[in-house]
């Protein structure tokens, strides 16, 4: 990502992500760090869709209208690529149209699986995910918001 604060955030993820491959002997413990990986990747999408979104609006609105635009990406929580998408349509009907097409189903598909996990793990229940496909989610979920950065951008 080219926003430095979100490249920080996506920089401490890459390196739990390494510091993960370190408990591979200890099944039980990569379980829960695996667990805390889906939470900081969703984070990094909450965080990214709110932040991309507000410089948008920052960079082309009226202050007033861009200060209002902030305040209301306050309020989107848990981005899935529905809600996502209708972000993208309110502020630019061909970004969705873009996204739908652009995008490999298996990052749009990442990015639900990632908050659905998400949702699981903060309201105590069970989840069945390995690192291995955290670590997927992870690649897909970055695909849609390097996307999101580059229509943002441009």
């Amino acid at each position: 990502m080219k926003n430095q604060d979100l490249w920080k955030s996506e920089q401490q993820i890459n390196n739990l992500f390494d510091l993960a491959k370190k408990l591979d002997a200890n099944p039980e413990m990569l379980g829960h760090w695996t667990r805390y990986l889906c939470i900081q990747v969703a984070g990094l999408v909450e965080t990214s869709v709110q932040t991309l979104y507000s410089e948008y609006a920052h960079a082309t609105s009226n202050p007033r209208v861009a200060r209002y635009v902030e305040d209301q990406l306050g309020y989107v929580q848990n981005p899935n690529m529905e809600r996502i998408m209708v972000l993208a349509r309110s502020f630019e009907p061909e970004w969705a149209k873009e996204l739908e097409e652009t995008l490999e189903d298996k990052s749009k598909e990442a990015v639900n699986s990632i908050m659905s996990n998400r949702n699981r793990i903060a309201h105590g229940r069970n989840v069945s995910l390995s690192y291995g496909d955290i670590r997927r989610f992870y690649e897909g979920t970055l695909d849609v918001l390097n996307l999101i950065e580059d229509q943002c951008t441009r």
